[in-house]
């Protein structure tokens, strides 16, 4: 795009955008190890919803549900530990 300040994102691609960064930034709270922050998504997972799916997986699917749900999941991880 020539003028990149003029883009405009549908109220999906925002909500969608914003699961990916808070998702982002979840698993960078959680995990004080690189390689856990690295891998994470791509590593099967056997917790809650997941069932041996990498949660990548879940999200290339394309349902806002599966970005909801792998972020729920993944924000119960910090505050589990509360």
């Amino acid at each position: 795009m020539k003028t990149p300040e003029k883009a405009r994102l549908s109220r999906d691609q925002q909500t969608r955008l914003s699961y990916i960064l808070n998702i982002y930034q979840l698993i960078r709270m959680s995990f004080n190890n690189q390689a856990n922050v690295d891998n994470f998504m791509s590593l099967k997972n056997y917790n809650g919803q997941f069932k041996g799916r990498r949660p990548i997986d879940m999200l290339l699917e394309g349902s806002i549900e599966n970005m909801r749900d792998t972020y729920r999941h993944i924000d119960s991880l910090i505050y589990a530990r509360w």
